[in-house]
């Protein structure tokens, strides 16, 4: 059948320039494919936003808008109509709909945005070009294009066109307070939670560490009163039993709260600035319940009885707790065990976006911390059978997390992670030795 001489048939191939422009800091967009290419019938953008940016109400009286998430969740409102729009789903917003929409998690959003018919491109270029952040002038820009700004943004909080991250950093509460010489109640009690955050977080912190020490004598039999291999002997059915339920309360811990579903849903009532502090409490807990309630194995499986050879296994066991424990410096120990946010919310800084970095030990394994954490585990001159379950059942809950942690750091860093993933091993660097 021949095919209809009023049909409109493009072919398109493009070469992406890969010329990314900002719309405002913290948004960036690039031309995938532009209206030129497809004689007006759609434009295509890339764009990525940071955490807490997005755009105010607005209508677009000649397009409709389709939104194509890549990575993150797009948080939509789209008239009476909210969504959360995760990687993978798609949404489309008709002409003379009013919409907004913004990143409400804490990890970039990547999208596709089209627009149908596709001239509108040109207001994304002047908007990147601008010189001005006045909402009058933007809204003027926005209204040459057919596009009217209706609204504010979803929330208070959020970064956009008319009021971007450089304009949105106000004077810290003690210049203010210093400037005015007065201090509202409000703002007062503002300081002592933040205070109060600040000290939780130091609380949780220390507890972290001495729980990490403790572990260290736990499990080489060094120092600390109680040992893995010591305390109340029970019978063997009752010790496995409660050892096992002793681990799988830690992994279910660990596991959940590091989710960002569970995230999402706990920072709903717990102010996320000692979000990631109370985590590393309750874990740190958990910890010390197993290292409290733990029923000894004690039946010898092997024993290494050349001193020099039990000392050097020892050490070997150290050594695996220092990679564990520099393997965090190396990406952001503060950050991981929650100081970080505790005292960015002090101070009244933004935590920057989440960076991807393979420093040192990551250039040769995907997870250099757990790694130490296997060789601290198994690396013991004498082996009972209550430390061979211990190390079994931590081991194959390692090869579980990694799992969790490596769909979370797909989502979050697509397909850098993905080649990252292609490059490193994930626990042996059998890839790094024989160069494949």
């Amino acid at each position: 059948m021949a095919a209809s001489k009023n049909s409109t048939e493009v072919s398109i191939y493009h070469q992406d320039n890969g010329e990314w422009l900002e719309t405002t800091p913290g948004e960036r967009f690039t031309i995938r494919t532009s209206a030129k290419e497809t004689k007006g019938i759609y434009t295509m953008l890339e764009v990525v936003a940071d955490p807490r940016n997005g755009v105010p109400l607005h209508i677009h009286k000649n397009e409709d808008e389709h939104f194509l998430v890549l990575e993150g969740t797009l948080h939509i409102v789209i008239g009476d109509i909210t969504l959360d729009v995760r990687a993978g789903t798609a949404v489309t917003v008709s002409k003379g709909k009013p919409h907004a929409w913004c990143n409400l998690t804490e990890m970039p959003v990547r999208m596709l945005v089209i627009f149908s018919p596709g001239h509108i491109e040109g207001l994304f270029k002047e908007v990147a070009a601008r010189k001005s952040n006045n909402n009058d002038d933007i809204a003027a820009l926005a209204d040459r294009f057919g596009c009217l700004i209706v609204g504010p943004p979803l929330r208070e909080d959020i970064y956009t066109i008319g009021s971007p991250r450089s304009s949105r950093s106000p004077l810290s509460e003690l210049e203010t307070i210093t400037q005015t010489q007065t201090i509202s109640p409000s703002v007062s009690g503002n300081r002592i939670f933040k205070l109060a955050a600040f000290l939780y977080g130091i609380v949780a912190y220390l507890v972290f560490f001495v729980a990490f020490l403790y572990a260290v004598g736990f499990l080489t039999g060094l120092v600390v009163p109680k040992t893995i291999d010591t305390g109340r002997v029970s019978s063997v059915a009752e010790a496995l039993i409660v050892n096992l339920l002793l681990m799988t309360l830690f992994a279910v811990q660990h596991s959940v709260m590091a989710r960002k579903q569970f995230k999402q849903w706990w920072t709903q009532y717990l102010p996320k600035a000692v979000e990631r502090s109370t985590y590393v409490l309750f874990a740190s807990l958990t910890l010390i319940l197993l290292f409290w309630q733990w029923r000894p194995m004690p039946e010898i499986l092997w024993h290494i009885e050349e001193p020099e050879m039990a000392a050097t296994i020892t050490a070997i066991s150290l050594v695996g707790w220092l990679m564990v424990l520099s393997s965090t410096f190396l990406i952001n120990h503060f950050e991981l065990f929650g100081l970080h946010q505790v005292a960015n919310n002090l101070t009244g800084l933004k935590s920057p976006a989440p960076r991807f970095r393979t420093p040192l030990y990551y250039n040769f394994v995907r997870h250099p911390i757990y790694l130490g954490f296997v060789i601290a585990f198994w690396a013991a001159p004498a082996m009972s059978a209550g430390h061979l379950l211990f190390a079994a059942v931590t081991t194959a809950y390692i090869f579980v997390g990694i799992s969790l942690e490596e769909r979370d750091l797909v989502e979050m860093f697509g397909d850098e992670y993905r080649r990252y993933k292609q490059r490193v091993s994930m626990l042996l660097p059998w890839r790094y030795l024989t160069g494949g």
